[in-house]
C-alpha cells in the first residue's frame, strides 16, 4: 500500500512539473501578430564618415538625420574591438618552418575532422602548405594576418590595407 501511494504521489507531482513547465514556456515565447504572421520591423542604419575640418569621425544611429562623434569610451563601449595580435613575416616564416616538421611527424596517424576520420598523409602536408605559402606570401605583399584573437589562436581574421573602400561623403 505504500509503494501505491508513493507511485500515485510521483505521477501527480510529474503530470504537475509537466504542465508547469508547459505554461512556463508558452507563456514566454514571443507573439506574432493576431494573422499569426511575424511582425515587420525597418532596419535602422549606422553609418560614419571622418570630418576632415573636426578630425572626428561622425557617426549616425538614424538613417543619416543626425550625425555625432564618440568618445573613445562610447566607440569601444558600442562597437566591441577585438584585441588581434598580427604575424609578422619573420614570425610566421619561422613558425610555418616548425609547422611543416610538426606535420611530417604526424603522417602515417589517424586524425578526424568534419569529415571523419583519416590517415595523415604526405599529401596533406602539402595541401596545408600550399595554404601557408599563400599567407606568407600575402604578408610578404602588405596584407595581414591575426595570430590571435581576444587571445584565441583558432581565430583567425585577414585583412588587406589596399582593399579598404570609402564611401565618405566629401
Amino acid at each position: 500500500m505504500k509503494i501505491k501511494k508513493l507511485s500515485t504521489f510521483t505521477a501527480i507531482v510529474a503530470v504537475a512539473f509537466v504542465l508547469s513547465m508547459t505554461v512556463v514556456f508558452a507563456t514566454s515565447a514571443s507573439h506574432a501578430s493576431a494573422d499569426n504572421t511575424p511582425e515587420q520591423t525597418s532596419p535602422t542604419m549606422m553609418a560614419s564618415y571622418y570630418d576632415k575640418e573636426s578630425g572626428n569621425t561622425l557617426y549616425t544611429f538614424d538613417n543619416g538625420k543626425s550625425y555625432v562623434a564618440l568618445s573613445e569610451e562610447e566607440e569601444a563601449e558600442l562597437f566591441n574591438t577585438p584585441d588581434i595580435e598580427w604575424w609578422t613575416y619573420d614570425e610566421y616564416k619561422l613558425w610555418m618552418e616548425d609547422e611543416k616538421r610538426n606535420m611530417e611527424d604526424m603522417i602515417g596517424e589517424k586524425c578526424s575532422d568534419s569529415r571523419g576520420e583519416y590517415v595523415w598523409s604526405q599529401e596533406d602536408v602539402d595541401a596545408q602548405m600550399k595554404i601557408y605559402e599563400q599567407n606568407l606570401n600575402d604578408l610578404k605583399n602588405g596584407k595581414m594576418l591575426s595570430k590571435t584573437v581576444d587571445g584565441n589562436p583558432d581565430l583567425q581574421i585577414g585583412y588587406d590595407p589596399e582593399a579598404t573602400m570609402s564611401s565618405i561623403p566629401q
